[in-house]
């Protein structure tokens, strides 16, 4: 008999459909004639993420519910944090690089949009 935990482990044809729906949305962006619609791919990933996320929430539950979700938002944002932190450093000194500062428009523009990202609230 398996447990929980064993019938849970990894699934490389999820990770294919998540590369698919990537492929998508890449192709799309590329040119739209090459894909029309390849903008469904982000519905395609956010459900594919949602199994995911799911499924680990799952084989971590105990008696709290509470418990749970902090425990999960926690190895979230550990794992997260530091690559979001490099990403936008490096993005802002690459701008600071090859961004002129005149037009300041552009310049103020491209240092607002990092700390919105920073701060997860680009859009």
């Amino acid at each position: 008999m398996t447990s929980r935990a064993d019938s849970v482990s990894y699934r490389p044809d999820i990770d294919g459909l998540r590369a698919l729906a990537v492929a998508a949305v890449v192709l799309y962006h590329i040119d739209e004639k090459l894909l029309p619609g390849g903008f469904a791919g982000v519905d395609v990933f956010f459900v594919i993420s949602g199994y995911v996320v799911t499924g680990s929430m799952l084989r971590t539950v105990t008696s709290s519910a509470s418990a749970d979700v902090l425990f999960f938002w926690r190895r979230r944002l550990l794992r997260i944090i530091p690559a979001l932190i490099a990403f936008v450093f490096g993005a802002t000194l690459l701008s600071a690089l090859f961004l002129t500062p005149y037009p300041a428009v552009q310049y103020s523009g491209a240092l607002r949009t990092g700390i919105a990202a920073l701060f997860g609230v680009g859009n």
